[in-house]
C-alpha cells in the first residue's frame, strides 16, 4: 500500500482519538480536581444513583479513559464505556433540558455535545486506535513475539 494512502487511512482514528480523548481529559480533571466535595453533589442534584460513589468513579473513569485514548490504548473497550457514558448522560440529564427548550433550536443545542462525544466513541469502537497508536504497538510486538509454525 502506498505510503501517502497508509497515511490517509491512519489519520482518522487518530484526530478522533485525540479530539474524544481531550476532551474527556478537560470534563474528568475538572471533576477530579474539585473533587468528591464536587462531583458527588453534582451526581446527586442530577439525580444520578449512588452520586457520592459515581462522582469520583466517572471523574476517574473519564480522566484515565481519555488517557488510555489519548495513547490509544484499549481503544476499542474505552470508546464503548465513553459512548455508554454519554447515552446515559443524553437520557438522564440531556434530554429533560431538551424537554423545557424553548425551541427547537435549543432542544438540540441541549444534546449536541453528548451526541457528537457518543458518535465519536462508536466510531473508535469500529475503527479502533489506528496506526499510531500503542494499540498498534502492542500487536506488532505481539506478532514479533509469536512466530508462525
Amino acid at each position: 500500500m502506498p505510503r501517502l494512502v497508509r497515511t490517509q487511512r491512519s489519520l482518522p482514528p487518530l484526530l478522533l482519538r485525540l479530539g474524544v480523548g481531550l476532551t474527556f481529559l478537560f470534563a474528568g480533571l475538572e471533576k477530579v480536581v474539585r473533587g468528591p466535595g464536587y462531583s458527588g453533589p453534582y451526581f446527586a442534584e442530577l439525580g444520578i444513583a449512588w452520586p457520592q460513589i459515581l462522582g469520583p468513579l466517572v471523574s476517574y473513569f473519564e480522566l484515565i479513559g481519555a488517557v488510555c485514548l489519548l495513547l490509544g490504548l484499549a481503544t476499542r473497550i474505552v470508546g464503548v464505556l465513553f459512548a455508554c457514558e454519554m447515552i446515559v448522560a443524553i437520557a438522564v440529564v440531556r434530554l429533560p433540558v431538551a424537554a423545557r427548550a424553548d425551541s427547537v433550536v435549543d432542544a438540540v443545542a441541549a444534546v449536541r455535545l453528548e451526541t457528537l462525544l457518543a458518535l465519536a466513541a462508536i466510531s473508535l469502537a469500529f475503527l479502533g486506535a489506528g496506526r499510531w497508536s500503542a494499540d498498534a504497538g502492542l500487536l506488532r510486538l505481539r506478532e514479533g513475539l509469536v512466530k508462525p509454525s
